[in-house]
């Protein structure tokens, strides 16, 4: 795996760490919501995220 990190600087073969969370919660039958947290790390930096989500089934 390579990585850019400047003009002139590539990083290569480098140990890179992620995790990811989710929790999804229905409310009724056909939708409901969901929260994600990731986390990722690697030489260069650092990145921490969260995301909420609405879902929907739609059945025939």
């Amino acid at each position: 795996m390579n990585q850019l990190t400047g003009e002139q600087t590539l990083l290569r073969d480098f140990t890179s760490h992620d995790v990811s969370l989710t929790w999804r919660k229905w409310i009724t039958k056909t939708w409901g919501f969901n929260l994600r947290a990731t986390y990722y790390e690697n030489p260069s930096y650092k990145r921490k995220q969260a995301e909420a989500g609405i879902f929907v089934e739609f059945r025939s």
